[in-house]
Order: C-alpha cells, then sequence, then structure tokens
C-alpha cells in the first residue's frame, strides 16, 4: 500500500485536530475543580476568571472540529497540487510534509498559551488596580515571546520553510507546486 506525502499530510492534520479535542477535554476536566469551589461569586473578578480559563479549552475545542472536519480542505490548501509525486524526489516531497507537519504542531501547542495570555491581559484589564495582577503580568512577561514565536515560526513552517528546504537539500531547485 501505497501513501502519497498528502495523503500523509491529510492524516497528519486529522491527528492533529484529535491531540487539540483531547487537550480541550484536558481543560475542561481542569476547569471542574474551579467551578466546584467558587460556586458564589462575590467580586467581578471572580466571574472573569472562571470564564476567562474556560476561553482557552473552548477555543480548542472549536479549532480542533473545524480542523477535524475541513481537513481534507486544509490538507488541499496546503498541497497546491494534484500530480502524481515525482520519484526523483521522494526525500524532498516527505521532508516538505514533515516541514509542514512540525509547523502544523507548533501552532496547535502554542495556541492554549496564546489564548491564556490573551485572557490574563483582558483580566487585568478589567479589574480595578485595588486587586494585585502581579502574577498575571508576569505569566504574560513570561510566555508572550515564546508563544509569538512558535506561532509566527509554526505558520512559516505550514507555508513550506523555504529556507530549511534549501538548506536540506542545497543543490536542488525547490518546486513551487508543492510547498
Amino acid at each position: 500500500m501505497y501513501f502519497s506525502p498528502k495523503d500523509m499530510l491529510n492524516t497528519a492534520v486529522k491527528v492533529v485536530s484529535l491531540i487539540m479535542l483531547l487537550q480541550a477535554l484536558k481543560g475542561f476536566i481542569e476547569l471542574i475543580p474551579l467551578m466546584a469551589l467558587n460556586h458564589e461569586f462575590t467580586a467581578r473578578w471572580e466571574v472573569w476568571q472562571v470564564l476567562l480559563s474556560f476561553i482557552s479549552p473552548l477555543a480548542l475545542l472549536i479549532i480542533g472540529l473545524f480542523m477535524l472536519r475541513y481537513a481534507n480542505r486544509l490538507t488541499e490548501s496546503l498541497w497546491k497540487t494534484d500530480e502524481p509525486e515525482s520519484e526523483a524526489q521522494p526525500n524532498a516531497s516527505l521532508f516538505q510534509l514533515a516541514v509542514k507537519i512540525t509547523g502544523l504542531i507548533l501552532i496547535v501547542f502554542a495556541l492554549p498559551q496564546a489564548v491564556q495570555i490573551l485572557g490574563n491581559i483582558l483580566y487585568i484589564k478589567s479589574i480595578s488596580g485595588a486587586i494585585s495582577t502581579v502574577t498575571q503580568n508576569q505569566f504574560v512577561f513570561n510566555n508572550l515571546l515564546s508563544a509569538l514565536v512558535s506561532l509566527l515560526f509554526g505558520s512559516y513552517l505550514l507555508c513550506g520553510g523555504r529556507l530549511f528546504y534549501r538548506m536540506a537539500f542545497p543543490g536542488r531547485e525547490e518546486s513551487d507546486n508543492t510547498l
């Protein structure tokens, strides 16, 4: 049985979406103690804390379901050719596939952190100065750069990572129809 790199990319997109759904489930399960302990909200910031904690798993759930449902369309947009793979460059095609899968994984694992950072920023902006936000500020400060780098680098790799192709295959011209 032969699987083309495009078939493998399609399968990888579906597997990554399943990982996202499992991460969302894990996030919702982690919210159970928070909801059980804070059943009586006395301040507005407590409600915001619970709501913002709910955003990350919800975003993962929505994106994971979207990716699973539309994996074929996503694969078609990432793999812009219907031509059979060249037998002369199987390693190059597989390398391009691996680069795109790596980019997809980087983005998937950076998304919860990015949503959590956004939630902390919204929390900081929504409460009064009487409540300390040192922990939230520190979290944003410590994680913002790594989340941005992961999202940007993952996007670059998902779009083909041409620089890495040139480094891996120095004598070859990249085929634009598979990147």
